[in-house]
């Protein structure tokens, strides 16, 4: 049963409206003024709120500005008995889904729409969750991509330390008997010196490329799966998530360039850049280059003002006007048939959107490549942005 608040200073128009959405079939609250409102507001957030405008100690417009900080998607609709055009652009302005006139006696126009605004919220709301389900699972798709990767690139160091270290073993064996034997001779102690210092170098290096590889990974894999907001270098940190695709780019022959501000610190969610990086990198790869021989990607940082300015460009085919008017539209893909889900893009938009609180735009043309315009708050513990 959805729970709807009254609010009104009137007691007769309060248990009128409060009679009627009962016999509606809703669980209804009531409060005679904006401030008591707000403490049931915040103890049983309501479905919905209908709210005067005038009343003593705190009027509806003060509400609907002070609900926003605590139940934000609180639809709040107005019934007024001013009926004032600016009234009803002030309430709206603030955020009310709508503005009636009292009196109502046609409770048929109030049933359909408190029916209209509870349903909207519904579907509000299952599209945000559905947004999160998606996320979440392209979360898993770039770590299980990003494991699969350093898992293959581990096995050609790893397995040459193994073959060195094997060599040394056996070479150290021989070298021992003959000692042993006392016939050992200086040639053979020389040769064996040689050995082992090749050994241990090629050793040496193959375990410091694991390692670097290992800790790209570690940190772009914990960033990916957790969502933790913090501070870091923006242009560093693209530049490790590229380091944590190498084994994917490793396939390809292009050009990847990571220019501007790098002394440029942000807060914000790595995880999701990473995911935006991700997306990027690996759909120009697939749409824009193709087979074709080599391409050149370009990634571009700056600050402005209280922004990011972050664009990101290749060289590839490029893409005609329809495909641009779509390529963030769900299941949008060129490339049918093929396994393609048609999601990238539209995760893209939403991570930028909604998650960052951001803005992206997307300029192409056939065989002139595209480009991608974002924009996002430099600190985003001052916009309350996130969801899960």
């Amino acid at each position: 049963m959805k729970t709807v608040l009254v609010v009104d200073d009137e007691i007769i128009v309060r248990q009128s409206l409060c009679d009627q959405l009962e016999d509606m079939g809703y669980l209804v609250l009531a409060a005679e003024n904006g401030r008591i409102a707000l403490e049931i507001i915040e103890s049983e957030q309501p479905a919905l709120v209908l709210t005067d405008l005038r009343m003593p100690e705190m009027g509806g417009l003060e509400l609907i500005k002070c609900s926003k900080q605590l139940a934000p998607d609180t639809p709040i609709i107005v019934i007024s008995g001013a009926g004032k055009l600016e009234d009803a652009v002030d309430a709206l302005r603030l955020g009310a889904y709508d503005y009636l006139v009292k009196p109502i006696n046609d409770f048929a126009v109030l049933e359909h729409v408190v029916t209209k605004t509870l349903e909207n919220k519904r579907l509000v709301h299952e599209n945000l969750v559905y947004q999160s389900h998606l996320i979440e699972s392209e979360k898993m798709v770039s770590l299980g991509r990003l494991v699969a990767g350093v898992a293959h690139e581990l096995n050609t160091p790893i397995g040459v330390c193994v073959t060195a270290s094997s060599y040394l073993n056996d070479e150290t064996g021989d070298i021992t008997k003959a000692f042993a034997e006392n016939s050992l001779c200086k040639s053979e102690l020389s040769k064996y010196l040689g050995t082992a210092t090749e050994s241990t170098e090629i050793i040496s290096s193959n375990l410091n490329r694991a390692s670097n590889l290992i800790k790209s990974f570690k940190e772009v894999a914990v960033d990916v799966s957790s969502e933790v907001m913090r501070p870091f270098k923006l242009l560093d940190y693209i530049s490790l998530v590229l380091q944590s695709l190498h084994p994917q780019l490793t396939r390809t022959v292009h050009d990847i360039k990571v220019e501007g501000d790098f002394d440029l610190e942000i807060i914000s969610y790595p995880g999701i850049l990473s995911q935006v990086v991700t997306n990027l990198v690996m759909n120009s790869i697939t749409h824009a280059f193709g087979d074709s021989k080599k391409g050149c990607i370009v990634m571009h940082a700056s600050r402005e003002g209280n922004n990011v300015h972050f664009i990101y460009s290749d060289d590839g085919s490029g893409m005609p006007t329809e495909t641009v008017n779509k390529v963030f539209e769900p299941f949008y893909t060129t490339k049918r048939g093929t396994g393609r889900s048609g999601l990238g893009m539209f995760i893209l938009y939403n991570l930028i959107t909604h998650a960052l609180r951001g803005e992206v735009v997307c300029e192409s043309e056939p065989g002139k490549g595209v480009e991608f315009k974002m924009t996002f708050p430099i600190n985003a513990a001052h916009h309350s942005s996130h969801f899960s």
